[in-house]
């Protein structure tokens, strides 16, 4: 999300009224989620816990987002291959500052945006999304049993 339009809703003296704002505007509260804003009452002050109505936004309302809000953090994930002997990460589309080319992952932990190593177990009950973070000795045991495993890195 970008970061500096975040900042711009949080000044409770720039916002106005949902249905005044850009669609740029909508989109950011949008993705923030109505629970990280707070809501200009009919009383003349800002209220901190929005009751549950409809939990979508109005347009004739006014929103800010909290001041204590931080988006959470977006990553890239490079699945990893064995290529010959070795195990390597192959970059995406849009990694070149962090990823060159194929890596061998004994460097991955060392780069500077490197996360976590972690599994997609596509086993258990045929849920895809179940992620759980391994460590850097087991990623050649799991991918020896045919299991994804993935290096994350933070945009």
């Amino acid at each position: 999300m970008n970061k500096e339009l975040i900042e711009k809703l949080k000044d409770k003296n720039y916002v106005r009224a949902f249905g005044l704002m850009t669609p740029e505007e909508k989109g950011c509260f949008e993705k923030v989620g109505w629970d990280n804003c707070i809501y200009f009452a009919n009383t003349g002050s800002w209220v901190t816990t929005i009751l549950a109505r409809s939990r979508t936004f109005s347009q004739s309302d006014t929103y800010a987002i909290k001041p204590d809000y931080k988006p959470a953090p977006e990553y890239w994930d490079c699945e990893i291959e064995r290529i010959g002997r070795l195990l390597m990460a192959r970059p995406q589309y849009g990694m070149g500052d962090i990823l060159t080319g194929p890596t061998s992952i004994h460097k991955l932990p060392s780069l500077p945006n490197f996360h976590e190593f972690w599994l997609w177990d596509d086993y258990e009950d045929d849920k895809r999304d179940k992620e759980e973070p391994i460590y850097l000795e087991d990623v050649s045991r799991l991918i020896d049993k045919k299991r994804k495993v993935f290096a994350r890195f933070r945009k």
